[in-house]
């Protein structure tokens, strides 16, 4: 017979988080962007994020972070200051 060992109890945000990946298919998340969008979509107030990924969560996610987090952040800036300079399409003017 193979014993298992006892399941945690997942916590509200984490079991909250799993609802919204699996309800959206999403491979990644940001808790935070999630949080700020969905009161902005109740407040009918315009939203948008440019996020990046620097790690996978693990081991390694330190070094990881280490390493790819400057490059991250620019590629985001870049990203961001493409949008605004082409128009900022989506935004109401």
């Amino acid at each position: 017979m193979i014993r298992r060992a006892p399941r945690s109890t997942q916590s509200r945000s984490s079991a909250a988080s799993d609802v919204y990946t699996r309800r959206h298919r999403c491979q990644a998340e940001h808790v935070e962007a999630f949080g700020v969008a969905s009161a902005c979509s109740l407040a009918r107030i315009p939203f948008g994020a440019v996020l990046s990924v620097t790690h996978v969560v693990g081991s390694h996610a330190k070094p990881d972070f280490t390493k790819h987090h400057r490059d991250a952040t620019l590629a985001a800036a870049e990203c961001f200051l493409s949008w605004l300079h082409g128009g900022a399409a989506g935004l109401p003017h």
